[in-house]
């Protein structure tokens, strides 16, 4: 089946409306039961996190005021839930107390890079602190704040690192580059040693905006072996 630019540009516009349709009094319903026409009372803050960076892009996609004001729903909503860490000077997500994750801070920059608002540049240097702080001497990143746990290693890295590149491109600190350069080593290690396909798609994403600032050949060569890879397991 051939698609074209038109093809492309509909689904995407579809998906808005999905958006746009499936709105609740705080931001999105998770769910929807399209066979009895209901929204189940379900949530998962990460993943509605990055439904807000999703929509954010859309509307600058897409020139469309009503994704915008969506967008603004629902940073309003997950603002309620920013605390401030005086001593280590961050904010975080404390939106699931038990489990705070790195994926949150991640996507609250993702998103405020695509969207205006009064404290934008406060939350971004905070935001980004919080992802420093979680960086260890060697390279990894810590996947939860204030808690002994390392799940989600495949995920909230690759998120975080997509972060720090999108905000280096537009703050241009070195800190930024420098903690996403000494990640690198410890990834490809990481994955070397436990290749799976649900690390590929993130750690791509954040390799590729390493590599243009970069042109750091390793980098390529890894991304070329992590999607060899997927494709050696998926095969189209």
């Amino acid at each position: 089946l051939k698609q074209n630019k038109d093809d492309y540009l509909k689904s995407i516009g579809l998906g808005g409306e999905w958006f746009f349709n499936n709105q609740d009094e705080h931001f999105l319903y998770y769910e929807y039961n399209y066979l009895e026409k209901t929204h189940p009372n379900e949530n998962h803050s990460l993943r509605e996190m990055g439904a807000l960076w999703s929509i954010a892009k859309l509307s600058n996609f897409l020139n469309d005021e009503r994704y915008d004001a969506l967008a603004k729903k629902g940073f309003d909503y997950f603002e309620k839930y920013f605390v401030y860490d005086k001593e280590n000077d961050f904010y975080f997500v404390n939106i699931t107390p038990k489990e705070i994750k790195l994926g949150y801070s991640a996507f609250i920059i993702l998103t405020l890079l695509e969207i205006d608002h009064p404290k934008k540049a406060e939350y971004l240097e905070k935001f980004a602190n919080g992802i420093l702080f979680l960086q260890n001497k060697d390279g990894e990143l810590n996947t939860f704040f204030y808690l002994n746990r390392d799940t989600g290693k495949d995920y909230y890295p690759g998120e975080a690192l997509v972060a720090l590149t999108s905000l280096y491109k537009y703050t241009k600190d070195e800190k930024y580059l420098n903690a996403v350069n000494k990640a690198f080593p410890f990834y490809v290690n990481y994955f070397r040693k436990n290749s799976n396909v649900a690390f590929v798609p993130w750690q791509t994403r954040a390799y590729y905006e390493l590599y243009d600032v970069t042109q750091n050949k390793d980098v390529a060569d890894f991304m070329f072996e992590m999607n060899d890879y997927m494709l050696k397991n998926n095969n189209p």
